[in-house]
């Protein structure tokens, strides 16, 4: 495959846009989940923040789809974005609309993100092969919505799992923000039903 050396400032894609927001933002949904959340909702890629900066630094150099097309229906058998900071797979369905923006979509997406941001989140596995490219992080993302409006579902109790593992033996010690992450991820787990 070719480098297609694609700047996180430069996708047009909706869903693309949405990923990569997701992405850059997993510090802030490791120590204030709720805010980073709201914060999605009306973020703009290109924005600093988060591991933004880190993602501009490396381009996405590969995107693949395999699909299989008929009845009204894409099935994304394998679907994979990939670049030196991280890499997003997933398999799903979108359902086609007459207008195409309009046809809704239900993906789920595996992120893993590179040695080097796992270990600054804390997130890295020491029982990790020393070659190991990426780190994978738990099942916590599904795009759905629309072609033209898609939605990034997160999964909390996936992402109080992952806060558990980015804390691990500093659990009790306290964040910048004066609250401490074990206190965070007891509000998050408690808003989930």
């Amino acid at each position: 495959m070719t480098n297609l050396n694609l700047s996180v400032a430069d996708v047009h894609s909706a869903i693309l846009k949405t990923l990569i927001n997701v992405i850059a933002t997993i510090p802030q949904l490791l120590s204030s989940p709720e805010s980073a959340i709201a914060s999605l909702l009306g973020q703009v890629t290109g924005q600093g923040g988060g591991l933004m900066d880190e993602l501009k630094k490396s381009p996405i150099q590969v995107i693949n789809a395999q699909i299989k097309a008929g009845g009204g229906r894409i099935d994304l058998t394998s679907a994979s974005v990939q670049s030196t900071a991280f890499k997003a797979d997933g398999q799903g369905g979108i359902a086609l609309a007459q207008v195409l923006t309009n046809s809704t979509i239900n993906i789920p997406i595996a992120i893993s993100v590179s040695q080097s941001i796992g270990k600054q989140l804390n997130l890295a596995s020491g029982t990790a092969p020393a070659n190991a490219t990426y780190v994978p992080l738990p099942q916590f993302l599904a795009m759905e919505g629309t072609i033209g409006n898609p939605k990034a579902d997160i999964n909390k109790v996936a992402l109080g799992g992952m806060v558990v593992k980015s804390i691990g033996s500093g659990i009790l010690s306290t964040a910048t923000n004066g609250t401490s992450q074990m206190g965070n991820l007891l509000k998050l787990l408690k808003k989930v039903k």
